[in-house]
């Protein structure tokens, strides 16, 4: 995920102001293998820090750890290319029971998805891919997933 530059003020004055994020978690997980026809939780095991959103005890669902806004970002690869439109990855963001969800079908060799919202604390998120192919297996796997809090 790009960093974003500064807004200027009118006519590119500096001194505009702008919400930077209050804190940022980079992650990564372990490959996770899918059966044809079924869909997996892809995991997040390894944090980069610099901050701590997320609680990984359980990486195949980990949890909000202070309530804010946040912007959360996912680069999902499979082992081998799927045939198109067979393979879809999910990221669902559970406020209170109602999952907001934004999804993509693996285009290529990795699909990536984003979505801001507002999660309380023990809120959960989800990246689930689905492998929608009848013969073949493929495993998943959490090249980058970008958390940070706004507000």
């Amino acid at each position: 995920m790009p960093f974003i530059t500064p807004p200027r003020g009118a006519a590119g004055a500096a001194g505009a102001t702008y919400t930077a994020p209050i804190t940022r978690e980079r992650l990564s997980g372990n490959a996770v293998t899918v059966a044809a026809g079924n869909s997996g939780n892809i995991t997040w095991n390894t944090s980069n820090g610099p901050s701590s959103l997320l609680d990984v005890t359980n990486p195949a669902t980990p949890v909000i750890v202070t309530t804010g806004v946040y912007a959360v970002a996912i680069s999902v690869y499979p082992d081998a290319l799927p045939t198109p439109g067979s393979c879809r990855l999910r990221l669902l963001l559970d406020l209170n029971g109602e999952d907001v969800e934004v999804a993509t079908d693996f285009a290529g060799y990795n699909a990536s998805l984003a979505c801001a919202y507002y999660l309380p604390a023990g809120a959960v998120i989800v990246a689930d891919a689905a492998n929608g192919e009848l013969a073949t297996s493929h495993t998943f796997t959490l090249q980058v997933g970008s958390v940070q809090r706004l507000s």
